[in-house]
């Protein structure tokens, strides 16, 4: 999360696009618009959430876990359009800047793994009956 707060806070500066016109507001805000922060967060910790809690499981808790957090993630985004803070595309840019930084955690982790283990298999759940080709039983 910490990442992914990071993130946005150093590219909407660097954007700054301007918020909806303040007679739409349900709320004050105050900042740039783009991206938004909300959506970026709710996609970073549920996504990587998802992927914790469905390391090991089944596909099809797998495709619960991932609908509940696609359907959380929509619902934040939804309630900042229509409160007024954020178009569209600060939403969309939010989701997309969150969707990178798990897909950026994930290969770090995903090199380290496979880096520890010789590069011969990647760690991923469900892997621990492959063998390399090298290290075959005799």
């Amino acid at each position: 999360m910490a990442g992914a707060v990071g993130l946005y806070n150093i590219v909407k500066p660097l954007i700054g696009r301007p918020r909806p016109p303040p007679t739409i507001w349900i709320g004050h805000y105050s900042g740039a618009a783009f991206p938004s922060g909300h959506a970026t967060q709710s996609v970073a910790f549920y996504a990587m959430l998802a992927i914790v809690l469905g390391a090991g499981k089944s596909p099809w808790v797998k495709a619960v876990l991932w609908s509940v957090a696609a359907l959380v993630a929509l619902a934040v985004g939804g309630s900042r359009i229509y409160l007024g803070a954020h178009w569209l595309t600060d939403v969309l840019g939010g989701y997309a800047l969150g969707a990178s930084w798990v897909a950026t955690v994930v290969i770090v982790v995903l090199a380290v793994s496979s880096r520890r283990t010789g590069g011969a298999e990647l760690a991923v759940p469900g892997n621990e009956s492959r063998r390399p080709p090298d290290q075959t039983p005799r």
